[in-house]
């Protein structure tokens, strides 16, 4: 059955999980860890560039838990229009 699987893209074992999920047909999914505080809107493009380099299959981002750019709505009014350029969902 399908399932998604969430990888956070800083982890060093992330590009190598990512490629065992998306060979066994799953979904790959990246946690949006790496922001820096106080980011601007260029600092979101470096870091979700970054991310895509490890992860360029990842159909979406999921925020932390806690501490993330959802709770902070300037911030995701500069991290929305980065994922859609990049053509992925939000969690």
């Amino acid at each position: 059955f399908p399932v998604t699987f969430v990888i956070d893209p800083a982890s060093a074992k992330a590009a190598a999980a990512a490629q065992i999920y998306r060979a066994a047909g799953q979904e790959v999914v990246m946690l949006a860890s790496g922001i820096p505080a106080g980011a601007s809107a260029a600092d979101l493009e470096q870091t979700f560039q970054s991310h895509v380099t490890t992860l360029p299959e990842a159909v979406a981002v999921l925020d932390l838990p806690t501490g993330g750019f959802q709770n902070d709505r300037p911030l995701a009014t500069l991290v929305v229009p980065v994922l859609k350029t990049q053509g992925r969902g939000l969690l």
